[in-house]
């Protein structure tokens, strides 16, 4: 499931999951031209039964995911950035590509 999902198919993607497959926690991730995977993964997964306010921001190398204002999990080797994924052909709210 994801909160939303941009990209042009699977080696370009920019996605928030509330609870990924790895550990069960929220997930930022992004990747461009078949790079590595950059995540940020938060401290839970995100809680059901009510609306969260969710926020990612990139201040230099550093990215910080943030559910409903609170710093839930940072990654400080952040080198890429929405804009790296160019003009995109798949984006979605709600489901995945």
């Amino acid at each position: 499931m994801r909160i939303f999902d941009f990209g042009s198919g699977t080696s370009t993607n920019m996605y928030i999951t509330p609870k990924n497959g790895a550990n069960g926690k929220i997930r930022f991730s992004i990747k461009n031209n078949g790079s590595s995977e950059q995540i940020i993964d938060g401290t839970s997964a995100l809680a059901t039964g009510g609306w969260h306010h969710i926020a990612v921001t990139l201040n230099g190398a550093t990215g910080t995911l943030y559910v409903d204002g609170v710093n839930v999990g940072s990654n400080s080797a952040m080198t890429l950035k929405p804009s790296n994924m160019g003009s995109t052909t798949q984006n979605w709210i709600d489901p995945s590509q």
